[in-house]
């Protein structure tokens, strides 16, 4: 390792490689539940619903099924609210009455009106197992608030309505009811799309409805990503992070390509990465989806609009990567590198010299995705490469003063 001149040379040896295998399932699924090849619906006509009825529902520390037995507290234009019947037992059948009032009201303005524009209605193309156009919302006991694809078919331990868990007590109630009645409506239309695309577009959901405006838009799970950028983006470990980066990632689609690119990508053909490139190309748009992927993650580093039609930033998001290694002395050299496939390591120079290179290993295997970010006299600069060889990225600036590196994998 030596000084070239001007030139450091920042060598990152990419050696040892970390993949995470993806977690499908959605929340509430038990591990041997597969959606059956042959779809069986049972379509009732609509009546008037039960005022006291039995829900099957999943323990998540017995991981067992087991019933619950509820009472239907009101109903609206678009709404069932029932109520475990031990809980009104417990806070009162007064103020059980008046909570769910309260989010009958937030579910038939608000919370229906907003997902429906957004995802779509939720028959979608499933159509409505029950013959009641009316989401189900349940109020228990189960710390886990979720959504169940099981109940929308006939099989083992199926209500076969279209519902929702909420748990109670919880200060984050009205923005979970939002969070899970967009996977509601996403399932009907995508029986099978990958984890990431759905959690981020019901967490954009609960923005979408207003409810992350007094947090600066962002959601209560974007900082453990940003602590976090070498989670691996497109597996999904349903962990905290995972969600912040699901949804930072929807939010980027959305200011970039619009909140339609969002609607139209759930009741698109294709999945994951793929259904993604292809709704990108039907949009006019000529980008991979490896490269949308470095242009997000650079737009997480700097923040910074007014260049390259403002794709390394965020109008609505004050946010930037906290987790930045960052390199006092130069030339630097790291021999060996964890990078999880889809994530960043990212590097910042505290004292960024005029020119400099960089110079990464070749990985075993896949492709190696580079991003430099730096800002001189002229503004910001962004130059970035993905190749299967090594990369070597000569960089020249006018009085640099600000530059960071971002190295990744696909």
């Amino acid at each position: 390792m030596k000084v070239l001149g001007k030139a450091v040379l920042i060598c990152l040896l990419i050696t040892n490689v970390v993949f995470y295998l993806p977690q499908m399932n959605e929340l509430g699924a038990s591990d041997e539940f597969i959606l059956p090849n042959n779809l069986e619906f049972y379509c009732s006509p609509s009546q008037d619903p039960d005022i006291s009825r039995n829900f099957w529902a999943y323990d998540f520390d017995l991981e067992e099924y087991y019933e619950i037995e509820s009472t239907l507290l009101t109903s609206g234009e678009y709404c069932l609210f029932y109520m475990q019947d031990s809980m009104i037992s417990q806070i009162g059948a007064a103020q059980a009455q008046s909570l769910c009032e309260m989010y009958k009201d937030e579910f038939d303005t608000l919370i229906y009106p907003t997902v429906v524009e957004f995802a779509g209605n939720p028959n979608g193309t499933l159509g409505d197992i029950d013959g009641d156009p009316r989401i189900i919302i349940l109020i228990n006991d189960n710390w886990v608030s979720y959504y169940s694809q099981r109940n929308e078919i006939v099989t083992p331990y199926s209500n076969q309505c279209e519902m929702v868990y909420i748990y109670y007590p919880s200060s984050l109630i009205i923005d979970t009811i939002a969070h899970e009645f967009c996977h509601l409506v996403c399932f009907n239309y995508e029986f099978d799309e990958v984890h990431f695309i759905l959690e981020g577009l019901a967490e954009y959901a609960t923005y979408q409805c207003g409810y992350l405006e007094p947090y600066g838009n962002e959601s209560r799970r974007t900082s453990y990503f940003l602590d976090s950028p070498n989670d691996p983006l497109i597996y999904f470990d349903v962990a905290a992070r995972d969600y912040g980066g699901s949804y930072l990632f929807s939010f980027y689609l959305a200011e970039q390509f619009g909140t339609q690119f969002l609607s139209d990508l759930i009741q698109h053909e294709d999945d994951g990465a793929r259904g993604i490139e292809t709704a990108l190309d039907e949009a006019g748009y000529n980008i991979t989806f490896n490269q949308l992927y470095l242009d997000w993650i650079t737009a997480l580093t700097i923040n910074e609009l007014g260049f390259d039609d403002n794709k390394y930033g965020f109008q609505n998001l004050d946010v930037k990567i906290e987790d930045i290694t960052v390199v006092d002395d130069i030339p630097f050299v790291s021999e060996s590198m964890d990078v999880w496939c889809y994530g960043s390591n990212i590097f910042e120079l505290a004292e960024s010299p005029n020119g400099f290179t960089i110079t990464t290993g070749i990985p075993s295997s896949g492709k190696i995705g580079l991003s430099v970010a730096y800002h001189d006299v002229d503004g910001w600069h962004v130059t970035q490469e993905i190749s299967t060889m090594e990369i070597t990225e000569n960089v020249h600036g006018n009085n640099i003063d600000s530059a960071y590196v971002i190295v990744t994998y696909f």
